[in-house]
């Protein structure tokens, strides 16, 4: 893995549970939905074949716990995109109800069918 600094260091598995727990913490989200995440995102990271840097973990992390709970999400995010200031939260949050609102919309259009 490449850090940002542009050091390299092993991939750690350890260190990615923990950065999840970490934003999910005091969130009702049960471990083995973290352990999938985890599981996932290495699948991610694997198919592309080559070194993978830190900043693309991060992505892969954020647009799991997007789809998880929109607080971890925007924990990880503040951090992953080094927020300094509020109006940076701010279009976070609003791109993620920019987001929710889209889906909701597609599943009024598109809804399931029943069974």
């Amino acid at each position: 893995m490449i850090k940002r600094d542009r050091s390299h260091e092993p991939f750690d598995r350890r260190k990615l549970v923990n950065s999840l727990a970490k934003a999910c913490e005091k969130r009702s989200i049960s471990l083995v939905l973290l352990e999938q995440a985890v599981d996932d995102i290495i699948h991610e990271i694997e198919t592309g074949g080559r070194e993978v840097t830190s900043a693309q973990i991060g992505t892969h992390v954020m647009a799991k716990l997007r789809d998880i709970d929109e607080v971890a999400y925007l924990r990880f995010a503040s951090v992953h995109r080094r927020f300094e200031q509020a109006d940076e939260f701010v279009d976070a949050i609003q791109a993620l109800g920019r987001r929710v609102k889209t889906n909701a919309q597609q599943r009024e259009l598109f809804p399931a069918e029943k069974r």
